[in-house]
């Protein structure tokens, strides 16, 4: 049987010359190491160092430069010319050597000091270069946190304060911790949790309060690739042009947060995402262009589901996910409710400090009773700030209840449970 790439990788790390073993010596070879503890051998240094215009090691920022003063043929010959093949020590930038030259995006994200510098090339409408600086900024700061535990991201000169959601609640239960480390070492993070936990509200305040673009692709059964791509279209004079896709277009957004809202509802779309995900790059079929993620990208999947489908018949349409697509999400991080004094600090504004409060308590009556099995269905967010908005607006407690929460409700054990907690802890009246 033939030996697998993995295992000459093996053999060549322990010092074996497989280039002029036969496959049996290589059999052999092999299992005289594979039960030995695991030292890796250093790869030897090329007998011929490359060179770069008679100096040392070509620089990141006179690569960039190359390229800006040259166009991408430029960029392309000075590379093959003087890198001599040593493509595992600048894998990163002979990857890049495949993009075109109007969507070519040289990203030099390597710190400096406390900040990255981002440089993106002209869009296709001709802008000008333009650049985004990204700071490390104390999370407890930047987040409004409670508690400060020292951690840190970067984010960009547009962060705006975190006033409109509590981070509190995912600092304590490690869901910023995994999204800030995502963050800074290019992974993939899966947040799972049941409707209402706030799963896409996060990813949308974590991109505003970091000053990054967002982008939320939800994966409805109906979409297709060319919904995720693109495809040619006519534009207004009638000729065939090509348009994006929004998965396209989000992984041209320097510095991007990408949603993948809901990947279980359409598992067949999940199929082109594997080599973004652990590669960083995207081939358009119909053109052959490859597009590159930029550095400073996160991929957020968001899902009431772990990807292995749902067992509780709570979320009709989902389905188990392949594994390999899982895989590539480095964490997967279940989220939990807000806390109910977080919550009541969101619905103040709609409705007042009072009925905030009530709301609130309902929400952690129904939530509890959840867990412990008496009702299946819980309560999201959503509902409470439906409520929260129709009391605020003068609507009456009867009919503002029926309509933003009991009505929601399928089961109906579920819907009279909902009703009676509602009689034992809401005083609400027309405001």
């Amino acid at each position: 049987m033939t030996i697998t790439t993995t295992e000459k990788r093996q053999l060549v790390t322990s010092g074996f010359d497989v280039e002029n073993m036969t496959n049996d010596e290589q059999r052999t070879a092999l299992g005289t190491i594979v039960n030995a503890p695991f030292t890796p051998t250093p790869i030897p240094a090329p007998t011929a160092a490359p060179t770069w215009h008679g100096n040392s090691r070509p620089d990141p920022d006179e690569l960039v430069n190359v390229f800006m003063t040259g166009g991408a043929e430029a960029f392309k010959r000075a590379i093959v010319d003087e890198v001599n093949g040593l493509e595992t020590d600048l894998a990163d930038t002979l990857r890049a050597l495949e993009i075109t030259q109007d969507d070519l995006a040289i990203e030099q994200a390597k710190p400096k000091g406390r900040e990255r510098v981002v440089i993106k090339s002209a869009d296709s409408a001709g802008g000008a270069i333009t650049s985004t600086t990204l700071a490390e900024r104390s999370a407890a700061e930047l987040f409004a946190l409670d508690d400060d535990d020292g951690l840190t991201v970067y984010a960009t000169d547009d962060a705006k304060p975190a006033d409109s959601y509590d981070f509190n609640t995912v600092s304590k239960n490690g869901v910023l911790a995994h999204v800030a480390i995502c963050q800074a070492t290019q992974q993939n993070i899966w947040l799972a949790g049941p409707k209402g936990t706030g799963k896409t509200t996060f990813a949308q305040a974590y991109a505003k309060a970091t000053g990054r673009p967002f982008h939320r692709i939800s994966h409805m059964k109906q979409m297709e690739c060319q919904d995720l791509i693109g495809s040619r279209v006519f534009d207004d004079t009638g000729a065939m042009v090509w348009a994006d896709g929004q998965l396209t277009l989000a992984m041209r957004d320097v510095n991007a947060v990408i949603l993948l809202d809901e990947p279980s509802l359409n598992p067949s779309a999940c199929e082109m995402y594997q080599t973004i995900l652990d590669e960083g790059y995207l081939t358009v079929p119909a053109t052959g262009e490859r597009v590159t993620l930029s550095s400073d990208h996160l991929v957020i999947a968001a899902d009431n589901t772990t990807g292995d489908g749902d067992t509780t018949g709570g979320y009709h349409g989902t389905a188990p996910l392949n594994e390999a697509f899982v895989d590539r999400f480095a964490y997967v991080v279940k989220m939990e409710y807000m806390t109910t004094d977080a919550e009541a600090a969101l619905l103040e504004k709609f409705c007042g400090e009072n009925y905030a409060g009530q709301i609130a308590h309902y929400a952690w009556a129904i939530r509890k009773a959840c867990a412990e099995g008496q009702v299946m269905e819980p309560i999201s967010y959503r509902r409470l700030e439906a409520l929260a908005i129709s009391i605020g607006c003068g609507m009456g407690a009867e009919m503002a209840l029926t309509t933003a929460i009991f009505n929601h409700v399928r089961n109906e054990t579920d819907e009279e449970f909902y009703r009676l907690k509602a009689a034992a802890v809401l005083t609400l009246g027309a405001k």
